[in-house]
């Protein structure tokens, strides 16, 4: 087992390098074009309200009011009833109510335990059996995974191996602390807008938060995390109901560096959707003012063929687009999963960090062992007594 990945590994991916018995890990991972081994699905969804988790509810799924596909609207009337008349979208404010504006906590944001209670809830159900359950996480930690060589910047996430099970969560408290707890009025107002802009678009006024639960699996290891959902095109449950929604400031030139500014919050976009096999996003461009200036709709195809068209350049001579981002993906999932840990009955915490070095293919990422003290701490924290208790028990 190799110690680091380099992002130089985007270059053997994108010219599809084959690789000898001396580098096995890759040479089976990246052998096969194919991402997943078992595609996206959802196995459970539940409405949050209340600090409580109602299953099988789709009570916070907000519905999507523009068309989406051959749908003409998320909304019916009842016979007899006057359409509504709506007030136009564009030049909509996206600041107003910001003043009101409450963030969640980054502890709320982070945490797994709706997913532990997810888990426990499918498992009674039968809907999930012991043998399901490898890599757990939630989606928001992915994609901080997917942004590393798009962003690249230093980042680093807990790794904990405890009983044959993988936790995998984005260590916020050192990459953020610096980043995120200091935001500036400016910023907290650019994540706002984002929140107004789904307001708009489903006419949501509810509090509470829809979430899906989905299981892949890549080179055979199945995943399994929740992920919040913005809307849907009706209001049932099912991953190719889901919507999107993204905002983006108005593109005004056709410069290199805006469209690749754009192309970068695609290609997350993309990875959002790929890891719920969600067919639909929906971007609102705001002025600098913050108004709403435009709406634009992308199938998942869309995008796709968008970024081989204008893939994300690393290199001058490297450049990658989505089906190369996944292989990236499969293969880092394959290497945490490969780690031999001795004592599976012992909890084995270990940073996944993202270093960043001169020459910007050398940058990597690579394991560090974290003290027993420490790795105690960090496993307390982020897998709680009761759900420790429950997986003894199975």
């Amino acid at each position: 087992m190799f110690d680091k990945i380099k992002l130089s590994v985007f270059e053997s991916i994108v010219n599809n390098q084959n690789f000898d018995d001396e580098e096995p890990l890759l040479a089976e991972v990246l052998g096969s074009r194919k991402i997943f081994t078992q595609n996206p699905t959802e196995i459970g969804y539940f409405t949050q309200s209340g600090g409580q988790l109602h299953y099988n509810d789709t009570t916070g799924l907000g519905i999507i009011n523009i068309p989406i596909g051959s749908t003409k609207s998320g909304y019916t009337k009842n016979k007899g009833q006057k359409a509504e008349k709506r007030q136009p979208l564009i030049g909509t404010s996206l600041s107003e109510g910001f003043d009101d504006y409450q963030r969640t906590s980054l502890d709320q944001i982070y945490s797994l335990d709706d997913l532990f209670e997810s888990i426990h809830y499918l498992l009674n159900k039968g809907v999930l059996s012991r043998n399901d359950l490898k890599f757990l996480t939630l989606r928001r930690h992915l994609q901080k995974l997917m942004n590393i060589p798009l962003d690249r910047q230093l980042g680093q996430f807990n790794v904990i191996y405890w009983k044959e099970l993988i936790f995998f969560t984005y260590d916020w408290e050192n990459s953020l602390q610096k980043e995120e707890c200091t935001y500036t009025y400016t910023e907290l107002l650019l994540q706002y807008s984002g929140f107004k802009f789904e307001q708009l678009l489903t006419d949501s006024e509810t509090i509470s938060k829809y979430f899906t639960v989905v299981k892949h699996k890549v080179n055979g290891i199945p995943v399994i995390y929740t992920a919040e959902i913005d809307c849907g095109i009706t209001k049932s449950p099912g991953l190719t109901n889901y919507v999107e929604l993204k905002t983006h400031s108005h593109l005004l030139d056709n410069k290199l560096k805006t469209k690749n500014k754009f192309h970068h919050k695609l290609m997350k976009t993309y990875c959002q959707n790929k890891f719920i096999s969600c067919k639909n996003a929906v971007v609102g461009f705001r002025s600098a003012d913050f108004k709403l200036t435009s709406v634009k709709k992308y199938t998942d195809f869309e995008l796709a063929k968008t970024l081989r068209a204008s893939p994300i350049f690393l290199t001058r001579t490297c450049s990658i687009n989505t089906d190369h981002i996944f292989q990236w993906y499969k293969l880092i999932i394959s290497w945490i999963c490969e780690r031999k840990i001795e004592d599976s009955d012992e909890c084995q915490v270990f940073k996944l960090s993202f270093k960043r070095e001169g020459e910007l293919m050398d940058s990597h990422l690579c394991f560090q062992t974290v003290k027993k003290e420490e790795a105690n701490k960090i496993f307390k924290k982020v897998v709680p007594t009761w759900f420790r208790e429950f997986c003894e028990a199975q």
